[in-house]
């Protein structure tokens, strides 16, 4: 698991950031309404989901024959 976390970890520091500045956004903004929330969280977590499928991707080993 260890060796997995050092190979990735850019794409670990990357999430950290993307979640960092959703998080403040949202504390700052305590009358933000749904119709700017739901967009600013999907695109949260359309980005959040391609990191995770690029780093899947890099994961994966091809199969021995």
């Amino acid at each position: 698991m260890l060796e997995a976390l050092a190979r990735n970890w850019r794409w670990v520091a990357i999430r950290a950031v993307m979640t960092l500045l959703f998080g403040p956004i949202l504390l700052l903004n305590p009358g933000i309404r749904p119709e700017s929330f739901f967009p600013l969280f999907g695109g949260f977590a359309v980005a959040e989901d391609f990191f995770t499928v690029l780093s899947a991707a890099r994961r994966r080993r091809p199969e021995e024959r």
